[in-house]
């Protein structure tokens, strides 16, 4: 258990290493947490309430983008390893190919986390600062359920690009999800019933299920099921990427 500990640990700390000695880190950062904080400070400088009342809601106002930056970022940056050969000489230095996918998942999903706080904490600050009114004793699901949204679907676009291992089709299988499928799959449901079981898994659809506390499909799920549904979703991935940079060949 040592052992394994042990070579989780500097997995962990090569990819931390990787991950701040990259230039795009800087840029993903600031296009993740100012997709938060832009929305708020627009809505602090241009509602006509006096004075303006902000709220969870209204504070995470751009989690979608902030989302969809989040999953590009962890699409792009895996598949960038694997074209670069990075997993290649990872193999060389650690002990089991697991290793880098590992780590690689952990140090995405807190870096997202961190930009994600990073975020909502300049919303806080420029509300605050303007004179906005700050109502965040109600309404917190729309704080932390978009922040465990964004770390597991960085998470699976982690899982994505090591079994597509393109970093074109890396990017674009989660973002077409995001952006076009998971919304489809909810329309589609409202009147064929052969897609009311696609859509009771699609993330989006209990994300904004727990968010909103509504379920428009009437599926009967529960909060614990949405939960479920979602981190099933991580499991399933990043089991799927292990498996596949265990079987790849590497060139």
């Amino acid at each position: 258990m040592n052992s394994l500990t042990h070579a989780l640990t500097h997995a962990l700390r090569s990819e931390t290493t990787k991950l701040f000695s990259l230039r795009s880190t800087l840029v993903y950062t600031i296009l993740m947490a100012g997709s938060l904080f832009g929305p708020a400070t627009l809505i602090v400088l241009f509602s006509s309430g006096d004075p303006v009342t902000m709220e969870w809601a209204k504070l995470g106002y751009g989690y979608q983008i902030f989302q969809l930056i989040a999953v590009v970022f962890a699409a792009a940056t895996t598949a960038g390893d694997i074209r670069n050969h990075m997993h290649a000489q990872a193999f060389l230095t650690q002990r089991g190919r697991w290793q880098w996918v590992g780590a690689k998942i952990i140090v995405t999903m807190v870096f997202v986390a961190a930009s994600y706080l990073v975020g909502t904490a300049l919303s806080l600050g420029i509300s605050a600062a303007s004179g906005a009114e700050l109502i965040l004793g109600a309404g917190e699901t729309a704080f932390y359920v978009p922040l465990i949204g964004s770390m597991v679907f960085a998470a699976v676009s982690v899982g994505l690009a090591c079994v597509i291992r393109s970093q074109v089709g890396a990017v674009a299988v989660p973002v077409a999800w995001m952006l076009l499928i998971d919304g489809m799959l909810g329309m589609a449901a409202e009147s064929m019933e052969i897609f009311r079981p696609l859509a009771m898994i699609a993330p989006g659809q209990r994300q904004e299920q727990l968010i909103s506390g509504f379920d428009p499909l009437d599926l009967g799920l529960s909060t614990a099921a949405c939960y479920g549904i979602i981190l099933g979703w991580l499991v399933v991935a990043s089991g799927v990427g292990l498996w596949r940079n265990r079987r790849c060949d590497v060139r």
